[in-house]
């Protein structure tokens, strides 16, 4: 039987749309965070002083109880569910509005009933339905079932010009969707928000991703429909995840011609990338593959490598290999190389000794510290390299391939095929491995340390350990907060092995808000990058992530950004810089506040914050390629580039950062 909110809210939904709004409140959020009293209320959330916090929810004056509400958009506590939901009757309708999200942040399934009540059938003080939107998509984070789920894919009196509840509609029913509550209806509303052009452009995208991204989807009932709508499309963002959405359909001829049709006549190589990664469970057209190498960017280029490694069909190995052995490309050759040994059985074993003898002699040869990772990368998949790994490891210094060599290690002794492989005496290779891990946990290089840390905590490997000593001493030598994430990683991994249950030695404390480096800023301050591919400018967001800007800036006066590496590019996803190794695991020791306010990443080019966890944002920064909705409300959007993503979509791993200019 359903509850009387439930009920209560199926009629609030079928009636919000059709009340006309009433005039402005009076009370408005003032914006200026420089304001005595918002810079107050800013410090005690970088302080974590919850209950002053709460206490402010109190305040007379409107931008307190808004700034105080917005503190727990990042901050997650219990203590605060009761008093935000109080504020969902405040008088100033923004207050409402972050007093919402704040709720949604929470994941809180105590949430969703007071949210329900909330929700207004009609349209009396606030000027817009943001309250009402943010609501219905703060239950879709919140509710621990699919009750609500059900009415808000059955609702169907949104005029098209409902920007704001029809894009909350389809953000909520996403936010089920990521976390795998999936029902019929919402499928169905989310093909008719796809289709239905008419309807504004936000509202289908978050409906496009959904097809692309919501756990255990299955779309072949609307296969065809999303294929058509694919191929005349004319929003790229929406393109772009309807390419990725297919890969959820059936490898039938019809649709997988439209793919490489998609191949050969789209201009934008975003759209590219994710028709391939869609494309490995179709028959390859290696004709078409292969004219698309000729004029390929680097980035292309890897997704071609990642397609053929992910391909269904293992007959196609020696063709892969030969266009390893073709290219000149050194880069794309790894890749290459990296896809052959995924792909090829491991009982073709002449062949296998054949590639790593040609990966050998390639690694002979003169290649950037980029090029040499690469190579030991594609090491990883070949579960005989293993003494070849610590050969390279007693012989190289440089962090990034000694990071690379772990993973690889990792990878090989927590494969699925390792019984396979070492059928013989899989307990004699055990040993061995184990040897090198000892090795390098005894080296302590931080992100060795932190790739090597899941093959410790393999349970058959586990089993050989004598003694812990070796790992505690390397967790000992770990600097905090700089470590931190390779610290947190090791500490439960050290308590499993020991069977005990420790506390962590790490004790939070974040930087304080710098309010001289944000006095500095103005409206028009732009940060002009320059890279090794060009430039591309910046502006940031102080009023809404004060501590990321200010923290940021503070980098940049004092040229700590100068010669960093773009160390991670994933394609039509992010670029991500700010590693002092250049393989990720290098940080400054000092970090910062998590600030998820209500942004989202729904086009190209955000600058975010990366992250280890709440609260762990230090030097590291990224730039978005293309809407990323599944980042929404877990990774700080802290700028936006504004001119010069042509150059951000041209950056390769291993490119650099000349200089980071401040501009008034």
């Amino acid at each position: 039987m359903f509850r009387l909110s439930t009920v209560l809210f199926a009629f609030a939904l079928l009636g919000v749309a059709c009340v006309p709004p009433s005039s402005r409140e009076e009370s408005i959020v003032d914006t200026d965070i420089m304001q005595p009293e918002i810079r107050r209320v800013i410090d005690l959330r970088n302080a974590e002083e919850i209950d002053s916090l709460i206490a402010d929810f109190n305040s007379t004056l409107t931008s307190v109880r808004y700034r105080a509400a917005e503190s727990f958009t990042s901050l997650r506590t219990a203590k605060c569910i009761d008093p935000l939901i109080q504020l969902l009757s405040d008088p100033s309708n923004d207050v409402r509005v972050m007093a919402a999200y704040a709720l949604g942040q929470q994941g809180d399934p105590a949430a969703v009933e007071p949210l329900v009540k909330a929700f207004k059938p009609r349209d009396t003080i606030s000027i817009d339905n943001r309250f009402n939107g943010t609501i219905l998509e703060s239950i879709g984070k919140c509710d621990d079932g699919v009750r609500y789920l059900k009415f808000l894919a059955n609702q169907n009196t949104y005029r098209n010009t409902d920007t704001i509840l029809l894009t909350s509609q389809a953000r909520s029913i996403y936010q089920y969707g990521l976390r795998g509550k999936i029902l019929q209806e919402g499928t169905d509303k989310m093909i008719d928000f796809v289709l239905n052009e008419d309807i504004p452009n936000q509202a289908r995208l978050y409906a496009a991703h959904y097809l692309a991204r919501a756990k255990q989807l299955d779309i072949k009932q609307y296969q065809f429909r999303i294929a058509n709508q694919f191929v005349k499309e004319d929003d790229v963002d929406i393109k772009m995840a309807l390419a990725l959405a297919l890969k959820h359909a059936d490898p039938v001829p019809d649709i997988q011609q439209l793919l490489y049709d998609g191949l050969q006549l789209q201009n934008d190589d975003r759209v590219k990338i994710n028709i391939l990664r869609t494309l490995s469970r179709f028959t390859l057209n290696d004709t078409i593959i292969s004219s698309l190498e000729l004029t390929a960017s680097p980035l292309v280029k890897e997704a071609i490598a990642d397609f053929y490694g992910s391909y269904h069909d293992e007959s196609i190995a020696p063709l892969i290999r030969q266009k390893a052995k073709a290219t000149q490309d050194t880069l794309y050759k790894a890749k290459l190389y990296k896809a052959y040994f995924k792909i090829i059985p491991h009982y073709f074993g002449k062949s296998r000794n054949a590639a790593r003898y040609e990966i050998t002699k390639c690694l002979d040869s003169d290649l950037s510290t980029h090029e040499y990772t690469r190579f030991v990368d594609a090491l990883g998949y070949d579960m005989l390299s293993y003494d070849m790994l610590d050969e390279i490891y007693d012989t190289i210094s440089v962090e990034p391939i000694k990071t690379a060599i772990a993973r690889s290690l990792t990878r090989i002794l927590t494969s699925e095929d390792f019984e396979y492989v070492f059928s013989s005496s899989p307990r004699y290779a055990r040993l061995k491995i184990l040897g090198i891990i000892e090795k390098i946990v005894e080296d302590g290089d931080v992100g060795a340390l932190y790739e090597i840390a899941p093959a410790l905590a393999d349970p058959k490997l586990s089993r050989l350990i004598d003694s812990t000593t070796f790992i505690q001493n390397a967790m000992d030598r770990l600097i905090l907060p700089r470590d931190l994430e390779t610290y947190e990683i090791l500490h439960p991994i050290i308590d499993q092995l020991n069977d005990t249950t420790t506390v962590s030695r790490y004790t939070p404390s974040h930087l304080p808000v710098r309010w001289d480096i944000l006095e500095s800023l103005n409206q028009s301050t732009e940060f002009v990058v320059k890279t090794t591919q060009g430039l591309f400018s910046m502006s940031l967001m102080p009023a809404l992530a004060p501590e990321s800007v200010a923290n940021f800036t503070r980098l940049v006066v004092e040229d700590f950004y100068d010669g960093k590496l773009f160390h991670r590019v994933v394609p039509n996803f992010v670029v991500q810089t700010g590693c002092t190794r250049g393989d990720g695991y290098g940080s400054i020791n000092s970090t910062i506040h998590s600030e998820l306010g209500p942004m989202n990443y729904d086009s190209e080019g955000y600058v975010g914050m990366a992250s280890a966890g709440p609260h762990t944002e230090s030097a590291q920064w990224f730039v978005t390629h293309s809407p990323t909705p599944h980042l929404d409300g877990r990774y700080t959007i802290f700028g936006r580039v504004i001119k010069g993503m042509d150059t951000v979509h041209k950056l390769q791993e291993g490119d650099t950062i000349i200089d980071i200019i401040k501009v008034d």
